[in-house]
Formats: C-alpha cells, sequence, structure tokens
C-alpha cells in the first residue's frame, strides 16, 4: 500500500486500542505478528461495508434498482 512503516504501526494501535484487532505472536518467528479481528471490528466492518453499499446505490437510477430485485434494501 506504500505506506510508511511507522503509519502503519500507528494505525494497527489504533485499530488494537479501539478493540477492533486483537495482535498475536507468531511462535515461529517472534518478529512476526497476525492481526486478528475481534467481534466488534467484524461489526463494525460489517456497519462501514452497508453504509459505502447504500451509498453507491444511491448514485444508480431508480428503475435499474426496482429492475433488479434481489439488489433492494
Amino acid at each position: 500500500m506504500l505506506l510508511p512503516k511507522a503509519s502503519v504501526t500507528v494505525h494497527v494501535r489504533n485499530l488494537v486500542a479501539r478493540g477492533f484487532v486483537r495482535r498475536e505472536t507468531d511462535e515461529a518467528n517472534l518478529r512476526r505478528h497476525r492481526l486478528v479481528l475481534t467481534a466488534e471490528g467484524t461489526r463494525a466492518r460489517d456497519r462501514a461495508l452497508a453504509a459505502e453499499y447504500d451509498r453507491r446505490l444511491a448514485r444508480v437510477i431508480p428503475r435499474t434498482v426496482s429492475s433488479c430485485g434481489a439488489f433492494s434494501t
């Protein structure tokens, strides 16, 4: 993603502090960490995806939305 390592570290620390991810140490290589999405992180992700879906759907012509009944909200 071409982000500086320090910026990634700050973002990960913020996600951990908010309870969205949990950091686990890899036993095979103690310098490596695995980030695991928590239940709160899953809920936040789902809310964000739904909001983005609604935002994009609002730009579609209503006639097109009604013809795609499976996509109605």
